[in-house]
């Protein structure tokens, strides 16, 4: 018998997901800027600890240098969309092959802090299976808030947490050593992430 959060993170394929085409284009609307310093490719150095256990600080341990995918997801307010957000990153991952953990990497953070219950983000890891190269992250609330701003999630616009199922139909893709960029959907297909980061080069 699967989990409560198993069941909350396998999506039925047949299942429509929430966040539809209409919805992404909004969100590219009013997703707020990355903050002057996110532009030029400097992110906050803040401690996170991920699903291993581990401490990390942000940008010296996983940006500096890399080419990453950043997403926020809700682990309290669980919807269709964030669970084919991460259906579709577990598939792209596959695609992906040798180039995860050596040219792309994943970065998944969830927007409750988990200090004190690793248990909670372990769950998640055991039901997506990532490979190396895909981190599941926590950390201070101060610290999350702090990334969510200066990586453009938030933002006086309310639509982004009410609408769009807590962040899971938009990422941030960044290639740190280009100072490049972009943004690519999740909702849409494996395939389609995959061909965001060729067109970074990857």
């Amino acid at each position: 018998m699967k989990t409560m959060i198993e069941r909350r993170v396998v999506m039925d394929s047949n299942a429509a997901p929430h966040a539809t085409p209409a919805i992404e284009k909004r969100a590219l609307n009013v997703l707020p800027p990355l903050s002057r310093m996110g532009q030029h490719g400097a992110l906050p150095n803040v401690r996170l600890v991920t699903q291993h256990n581990k401490t990390v600080k942000f940008y010296d341990d996983l940006v500096q240098g890399k080419t990453v995918l950043i997403h926020f997801f809700s682990t309290q307010h669980t919807t269709d969309a964030t669970a084919l957000a991460l259906k579709n990153l577990r598939l792209a991952q596959d695609l992906l092959g040798d180039k995860m953990g050596k040219d792309v990497f994943f970065l998944s953070i969830s927007l409750q802090s988990l200090i004190g219950i690793p248990e909670h983000l372990n769950a998640y890891a055991d039901s997506i299976a990532p490979k190396q190269g895909w981190h599941l992250l926590t950390g201070e609330p101060d610290a999350i808030e702090l990334l969510r701003k200066s990586l453009g999630f938030a933002g006086k616009n309310r639509v982004l947490t009410t609408d769009l199922n807590d962040y899971a139909v938009i990422a941030r893709l960044h290639n740190n050593g280009l100072k490049r960029w972009s943004m690519v959907p999740l909702n849409h297909s494996p395939e389609r992430i995959v061909s965001a980061f060729e067109s970074f080069g990857c």
